[in-house]
């Protein structure tokens, strides 16, 4: 045999698996920036900076030569992804020549360990999660390559040790590797284990011997030392004070803390955040992924997919374990190393990692999918599994059997074919476009305080590396809780915070109950410090009660703080700070649109939504969306990729498309509140496009987007043509419903189905108005304020509009009302808080009916004075309009002259000065308590107000109507009539 051209050829084997990874990896590589870590570790390779804790040097310095080596291509991003791609080829190289190596010490010929060594390496290459990790920014590509370039040179030493011949070298370098691993991510050292095991189980065989001489320990210890001094890259930059330098590690404390994390905090292995077999069962759900997703297999093979799909993952399952019993049976020792490189690497992983079981995106669950730890042992799997097929083919001995072992190849590319349209990124333009347009929403020279990494990291990398808006300053909520990070937003403008240096120094969460306040020291007391006093002093205007008010903007504390804790985090401290000091630095302060409730609820009532971000406004604001500057930043939203269905959207890519459809959403809202039909139809059409290629995603945002849509096309085309509209989409949800087996789906197909009965019922009101109006404005306002109850803004704004048209000046004054009613109750009302139709003067005339009669005839017992009181019901609760409609149509029941001219009287006076109609009607409903009942009346006759005045002679004094309606009712005279009596 020719040992020197075997060598060759396994060589070539291997190379040949690298680079069909390697072409695989090239064309699925992400363009751009991606979500989570993605952003910040491009942005620091750009920058040289120092990314969240432990830092990562070794990453971070690499990234910067591969943005120099790499400059032939425009895209900085590419560039670092580039590196990712290739640390993956690498390391699909390396695992490729370690099957050889294993295999040849487990008996396999050369026919046989190189298809296993090309299925294992090409396996592990077109895994779902080692692929993903491969063809993106992250560390995990990295970690793999250290990991297995760790395991490659030991195993290196392995065979000089079977071969007789020198190896301190080899483990000199071992210990080097894992070192400077420390400096990418401690996954990487998932193979210290196994190779500390494997050394002294040929240290007591007496195959290994470094350890006695005296100064390899003093070599072996010295290239660690070299190797974790990578680390002081990060006090070293940090004291250059480079744009992204989180825990500015520039002095001992602060670099000690970041590479212990401590940051994050620390659980006990034996506190478990979740039931240890429902944490293994996560893995084995991370694990059944790498052969293809279930929805992959049903997606192609419609419902036998899934059953095929757990077929194949199990049945690699029992070939891995067929790999370890085979490596038990022929090589103990590569079991104890190969073996136990996979349970460091799955299972004890689990148990460190300790993660969480629930929901993913609640407290009960993680933020996310968290596979990609776990990269590692699905190489190791693929391994296993390979070679444990393999071994099926060892008593092969005819030439025809021999080449049919090639046909494990199969298996990966089964792998390649189902990952790759989840695996693909090379369309993947999602969280560049977002960076760009959450920046672009924000007006210039801006604050915007993003939630957590996928609104911060994104800004940062169009901020750090395209250029983009850098006049704007991104402040994190969550590092907004840290002192350095504070410093570093103070160090970008000097006046965004009051406080001084001293103050940010000693700053920290101060907890609150009513009055007291302290904070809560190290050791876990509760502790009142001076700067505690500075602080409060100096975020809000005094004493307690805790508020900040400068005229305009007021934001009180509960008397206990926020949320449960009963405290104010730093992070609502500057909050609130920088909006006191507006006047000073002059910033706008914005807020991301996907910062939750909780940590906005102190600002809620001033946010205008601005694109896709929340304006802090200095007065709390009536118009919730800015439609002026809204509509053209949302023109220009960047949504590459999003319709086409090509390009794969993951959760966070689905999320920020939610972000962009409630943007169309709201502003198609207010266009329709201002009767801008154009608008509405142009807004409704982008939004629908946005999820246009991902219809299983689309159907739990349609119920809502149906409902606004069918309001639309009811103002504009009628109550058939809404109700026709309903049912296509319901019969449309219904369908996709048992396509997806979505019963969530279905539920909400169902309750829209009862919209179309909402149409038919407000077309019913229109027959009972017509007998009701006599066409005067008016009393036409009933029919606006069905409209207005019902939704059909578009439909209230055109008959306002027609009135406004055919009836002369001295209507005016109505006419004015009326308009200002309809803005209330539209452009300046929240979504779906709009007029309820029982503070309508129509739910009111109603009452008045006959309810038991065939057709519509009023009651008989209708009177000037319950009328009056009516009608100041409504004008106390704002219905000022609704109150002068109400009387206008009663007048007309009224049984004495006398009587309609006091409800007349009434109505113009509410219509001459409206604000002052709702205050006295208000009085006039509270002060029973407070006045007497003479006094009510006499005051309410003083001020014009004889209508009220009359319904006080008559309900509360018992005055008979015929004589209340025989008197003057003035001020002087019920007064002195009233002495009399």
């Amino acid at each position: 045999m020719n040992i020197k051209g075997a060598f060759t050829t396994d060589r070539l084997v291997a190379l040949a698996a690298a680079m069909a990874a390697f072409t695989v990896y090239a064309v699925t590589l992400a363009p751009s920036v991606s979500f989570w870590d993605s952003g910040e570790y491009i942005t620091c390779s750009w920058v040289v900076g120092i990314p969240h804790p432990p830092g990562v040097p070794f990453f971070v310095l690499m990234g910067r030569v591969s943005t120099l080596l790499f400059s032939f291509i425009p895209s900085i991003a590419a560039r670092v992804n580039l590196m990712c791609a290739i640390a993956g080829t690498v390391t699909i190289g390396l695992v490729a020549r370690l099957i050889q190596r294993w295999s040849v010490r487990l008996g396999f010929e050369p026919w046989l360990y190189r298809p296993v060594s090309v299925a294992g390496a090409l396996m592990a290459a077109f895994s779902y999660t080692v692929w993903r990790n491969n063809n993106a920014t992250e560390t995990y590509a990295m970690a793999a390559l250290l990991s297995l370039l760790i395991l490659w040179v030991f195993d290196l030493w392995i065979e000089r040790r079977l071969h007789g011949r020198p190896a301190g070298r080899q483990l000199l370098l071992t210990g080097y590797l894992m070192t400077l691993a420390i400096g990418n991510h401690l996954s990487a050292l998932i193979v210290t284990l196994p190779i500390v095991a494997m050394y002294v189980l040929y240290a007591v065989r007496k195959k290994a011997f470094e350890w006695k001489s005296p100064g390899f320990p003093v070599m072996f210890l010295g290239l660690m030392a070299l190797a974790f001094s990578i680390h002081l890259y990060m006090p070293i930059r940090a004291i250059q004070n480079p744009e992204i330098n989180e825990t500015n590690p520039s002095v001992w404390t602060e670099f000690k803390e970041a590479i212990e994390r401590k940051q994050y905090g620390q659980v006990s292995i034996l506190n478990r955040k979740g039931p240890f077999q429902d944490q293994l069962g996560l893995f084995a759900e991370y694990l059944s992924w790498q052969v293809g997703r279930p929805e992959a297999w049903t997606g192609a093979l419609g419902t036998p997919g899934g059953v095929v799909w757990a077929f194949l993952w199990m049945g690699m399952a029992v070939l891995a374990v067929t790999g370890l019993v085979v490596m038990g049976k022929r090589r103990p020792d590569l079991l104890v190393l190969v073996g136990l490189s996979f349970i460091m690497a799955s299972f004890a992983f689990v148990v460190y990692l300790n993660f969480k079981t629930g929901p993913e995106g609640t407290s009960l669950g993680e933020v996310r999918e968290r596979d990609y730890f776990f990269g590692a042992s699905f190489i190791f799997f693929a391994v296993l599994s390979m070679i444990g097929m393999g071994s099926l083919f060892t008593s092969a001995k005819s030439r025809a059997v021999k080449n049919a072992a090639w046909v494990m190849v199969v298996f990966p590319l089964i792998s390649l074919g189902m990952n790759w349209h989840y695996c693909d990124r090379s369309g993947d333009y999602a969280a560049r476009d977002y960076g760009i347009n959450l920046l672009q929403s924000c007006p210039e020279n801006a604050v915007i305080i993003t939630n957590g990494d996928n609104d911060t990291f994104p800004l940062w990398f169009a901020q750090g590396v395209l250029g983009i808006r850098r006049d704007v300053i991104i402040s994190n909520l969550s590092l907004m809780n840290t002192r350095w990070y504070v410093e570093q937003l103070v160090a970008k403008d000097p006046d965004l915070l009051s406080y001084s240096q001293e103050t940010i120094d000693n700053m920290q969460p101060i907890f609150i109950w009513g009055p007291n306040f302290f904070h809560v020291s190290s050791e876990g007391l509760p502790v009142t410090g001076e700067y505690d006093r500075q602080v409060l002093d100096d975020t809000f205007n005094g004493q307690w009660p805790w508020v900040l008010n400068d005229g305009n903007t007021s934001i009180p504390v509960p008397s206990m703080g926020r949320g449960s804790q009963g405290s104010i985090p730093m992070q609502d401290l500057l909050l609130i700070d920088m909006l006191r000091n507006r006047s000073i630095h002059g910033r706008e302060v914005m807020i991301a649109g996907t910062v939750s409730g909780e940590n906005r609820s102190y600002v809620e009532s001033y946010l205008q939504m601005q694109g896709i971000a929340f304006r802090v406004m200095h007065e709390p604001v009536r118009k919730l969306v800015n439609t002026d500057l809204g509509w053209p930043l949302a023109d220009s939203f960047l949504t590459t990729g999003l319709a086409d269905p090509s390009v794969y959207k993951d959760d966070q890519a689905i999320q920020i498309a939610r972000n962009y459809v409630s943007a169309y959403n709201r502003l198609a809202y207010q266009f329709m509140a201002e009767g801008n039909t154009e608008m509405v139809g142009v807004c409704l059409e982008r939004s629908e496009a946005v999820f246009s290629a991902m219809p299983e995603e689309w159907l739990s945002i349609m119920p809502g987007f149906v409902l606004l849509k069918a309001r639309f096309i009811h103002g504009r085309d009628g109550a058939d043509a809404a109700i026709d509209y309903v049912q296509q989409a319901t019969a449309y949800m219904d369908s996709m419903a048992v396509e997806y087996n979505n019963s969530t789906a279905a539920a909400a197909s169902s309750q829209l189905a009862a919209v179309a009965g909402e149409f038919e019922q407000e077309s019913a009101f229109d027959g009972v108005i017509d007998f009701i109006s006599d066409g005067s404005p008016a009393q036409e306002w009933i029919r606006i304020e069905k409209d207005l109850s019902f939704g059909n803004y578009i439909a209230a704004r055109e008959l306002l509009s027609d009135l406004q048209a055919g009836w002369g000046s001295e209507y005016q004054p109505v006419l004015d009302l009326m308009a200002q009613t309809v803005d209330q109750y539209t452009i300046y009302s929240p979504v779906n808080t709009g007029l309820s139709m029982l503070d309508t003067a129509l739910a009111f005339v109603f009452n008045h009916t006959d309810q038991e009669s065939a057709a519509l005839e009023w009651k008989q017992d209708i009177t000037a004075a319950s009328i009056a009181v009516e009608m100041a019901g409504l004008a106390a609760r704002g219905g000022v309009m609704a109150a002068v409609s109400l009387g206008n149509i009663m007048v007309s029941q009224m049984k004495t002259q006398r009587e309609a001219q006091l409800i007349n009287d009434l109505c113009d006076r509410f219509v001459a000065d409206p604000d002052h109609a709702k205050e006295i009607a208000l009085w006039f409903l509270l002060s029973t308590q407070t006045f007497s009942s003479e006094a009510r009346a006499v005051s309410l006759a003083g001020n014009g107000y004889t209508g009220l005045a009359y319904a006080v002679l008559v309900n509360d004094l018992g005055i008979s109507e015929e004589y209340a309606l025989s008197i003057e009712i003035t001020g002087n005279t019920l007064a002195h009539l009233l002495e009399e009596q």
